[in-house]
């Protein structure tokens, strides 16, 4: 690795990891804000769907910004504008211009990911993408055990309303790194794409023209992918969202304490995405889809142990908790990174596009992230009616349905 392929690692990791400063605020005080403001679990849910869905439908309908703009300009939009977006966050108490804030903060950062692989995957060789992806994944989770640990302190310093003006400073200041320090793209990542084929052929496209719904579900796999990583996100969602809330209802944990607690998902999410990578060059002999088929069937029995075990002690929380994220977080790299890489060189072979990562990895995350949105509904809801232990095993089911369509789509290979 030269010194400008680490460069373009460290300024993309910092540059994800600190989205995560305005996306835990609202989870970690979530019951804080439910009491200040009166709010029911239903109502605090229309905070996660204000964020959610600008996040899934921009990146669906736009993520091609990226492949016309280039990574570094619309980085630096991105945290700019998300920081800007929630600076007064804290100061309001209208829960309509609270959600507004919410919309404008998911829609800029919608563009985050897709613009970050596209940086990396113009940088480093296509033999690098596993390893590379998987390390800068954990930029998600470390950004969420640093915004988690932030988030409770100031939420016991200065209550909810303090806990967005410091972070919104971070990320605002993250934008002016990455443009002083992240150069634009010089060449294409090599093609080296794999096995993966079209399901069936459709015209070609002009060079720079984004490619269709289409053409995008014609591409071999890609369904498949997509639709399995909607379910990881609903269940990853469900965690982030709501499961310090889960540990202070269900569980009887003070709101520090279940913060803290609820972090070890981002701490085992830093683990499995660094990890799960190098496996699969040297375990699984570069069958991403199937590891990653067998890693969450692992989180889908870490939930069900944690679900019979969850009286027993702290400790035992914690570990479960930490080996379902690292498995569910683990797969990241790989259904939103390394196979959206080999798509779009795919999609290039066949003269469909010149460049489509970034609306490729934008696509499967957009529509992956409609299980973000159905999660701020579906929990809320289901926590209302039928209660928290129904909470977890609505999560644990949608766990097992994502291991079945990725098992699936791995024996048709």
């Amino acid at each position: 690795m030269n010194f400008s392929q680490l460069r373009a690692l460290v300024v993309c990791w910092i540059a994800y990891a600190s989205t995560y400063f305005l996306r835990k605020p609202v989870g970690v005080g979530k019951s804080a804000i439910g009491n200040a403001l009166g709010l029911s679990a239903k109502s605090l849910g229309l905070f996660d769907t204000a964020f959610l869905v600008p996040y899934a439908t921009v990146q669906m309908f736009f993520g091609s910004v990226g492949d016309f703009l280039g990574p570094r300009k619309t980085l630096v939009v991105v945290l700019l504008g998300s920081g800007l977006s929630m600076i007064t966050f804290g100061n309001w108490s209208n829960i309509e211009f609270m959600c507004l804030l919410l919309l404008l903060n998911g829609a800029f950062q919608s563009l985050a990911w897709g613009n970050c692989v596209k940086a990396l995957s113009g940088t480093f060789e296509s033999a690098q993408h596993n390893k590379i992806i998987g390390i800068f994944s954990t930029s998600s989770f470390a950004g969420g055990v640093m915004a988690s640990a932030l988030s409770v302190k100031l939420l016991n310093i200065g209550g909810w309303k303090s806990m967005f003006f410091l972070p919104s400073a971070i990320i605002i200041g993250c934008g002016l790194i990455v443009f002083f320090c992240l150069k634009d793209q010089s060449k294409p990542a090599a093609a080296g794409s794999g096995s993966l084929e079209s399901g069936r052929k459709t015209g070609a496209t002009g060079a720079n023209t984004p490619l269709t719904v289409r053409q995008l579900l014609a591409i071999r796999m890609l369904p498949e992918v997509t639709l399995c990583f909607l379910f990881v996100k609903l269940v990853r969602y469900a965690f982030f969202m709501w499961l310090p809330m889960y540990l202070h209802h269900a569980l009887n944990y003070d709101e520090s304490s279940a913060g803290i607690v609820a972090a070890m998902f981002d701490v085992g999410g830093v683990l499995g995405s660094a990890s799960l990578g190098f496996l699969i060059d040297h375990v699984f002999h570069g069958k991403d889809v199937a590891a990653s088929a067998v890693t969450l069937f692992i989180c889908t029995a870490s939930l069900i142990l944690f679900s019979l075990t969850s009286d027993w002690s702290k400790s035992i929380n914690c570990f479960f908790i930490l080996i379902a994220g690292a498995t569910n977080c683990g797969v990241d790299p790989i259904l939103s990174g390394t196979l959206p890489i080999k798509f779009a060189a795919h999609a290039q072979s066949q003269g469909l596009a010149h460049d489509a990562t970034s609306q490729i990895a934008g696509f499967i995350n957009g529509v992956a992230s409609l299980g973000s949105v159905l999660e701020g509904l579906l929990v809320g809801v289901i926590a209302d009616a039928y209660g928290w232990h129904s909470v977890f095993f609505c999560i644990t089911a949608m766990c097992f349905v994502s291991f079945f369509i990725l098992f699936r789509a791995a024996r048709t290979l």
